[in-house]
């Protein structure tokens, strides 16, 4: 699929691509866990790669160049087709009702089959990250050498946060479920307070001032709105729109996103 302009959307619909409540680890077969594992991976490769390939596209506008919609729809197909692969590989059969599903997922009824919970991932997963490049880029254009630098790394930098927060999140669950992590470990809460889990916490600590780091790093003096912000981002101050209202708002928006994922 290739991306749509998601600018007008006004609330997104909360897909679950995990576990909505945690399920004990003696509860799951072999089969079970192994299945539920591969759907958190699975998904989080396929937003990754998605990241990717419309974060090109975006950073070679940037640089006065064109994005190839040839060649990511493409790679984009290709992801989705492996992620029908590792699916099927390891949920085929499993009767995806022990795991919970449908949960939050569209269904019309019936059998709940691992086709479904594949267009379910899919589709959760890109309108999310479709969301997340509409505010990192929102109006990609040929900028100076200062400019794109600094717009390359919020594509960059937002897409290490998204995607490290992700994989905390769901290697928390995993293990959870596994019995390594204890049940009264809230995978899911905000940091801070923190989940409970000290691996964890510090690893979606560390995630959010890795971001704000690069966004100074690179951001710092130069004029935001030149790139198009505040965009979708929300301007509490008013006036000139900083790198900590930048900041503020990928951490949030991004945070959401993940957040609605797992």
């Amino acid at each position: 699929m290739c991306r749509v302009p998601l600018r007008a959307a006004s609330s997104l619909v909360a897909v679950c691509l995990v576990l909505c409540a945690p399920v004990g680890a003696s509860a799951l077969t072999n089969n079970e866990l192994q299945c539920q594992q591969a759907i958190g991976r699975a998904g989080l490769r396929f937003s990754h790669r998605k990241l990717d390939v419309l974060r090109r596209c975006e950073d070679a506008i940037v640089r006065g160049s064109t994005c190839n919609t040839a060649n990511r729809d493409a790679a984009i197909a290709r992801a989705a087709d492996q992620l029908a692969q590792q699916l099927s590989m390891h949920c085929r059969s499993v009767t995806l009702e022990d795991l919970g599903f449908p949960g939050l997922c569209s269904h019309h009824g019936g059998s709940f089959s691992v086709q479904d919970l594949t267009t379910c991932i899919e589709d959760a997963a890109e309108s999310r990250v479709d969301m997340a490049i509409a505010i990192e880029y929102p109006n990609p254009h040929e900028v100076s050498h200062d400019d794109a630098t600094c717009q390359k790394t919020i594509g960059a930098a937002a897409r290490n946060f998204y995607t490290t927060k992700l994989k905390a999140r769901s290697h928390c669950l995993d293990q959870q479920l596994k019995g390594n992590i204890g049940s009264d470990v809230n995978c899911r809460a905000e940091v801070p307070p923190g989940t409970g889990d000290p691996g964890t916490d510090q690893q979606i600590a560390a995630a959010a001032a890795a971001l704000s780091d690069e966004l100074h790093g690179a951001c710092d003096g130069i004029t935001l709105e030149d790139l198009g912000f505040p965009g979708m981002c929300s301007d509490p101050d008013g006036g000139s729109f900083s790198v900590d209202n930048l900041d503020a708002c990928i951490l949030s928006t991004h945070e959401s996103k993940v957040d609605e994922l797992i």
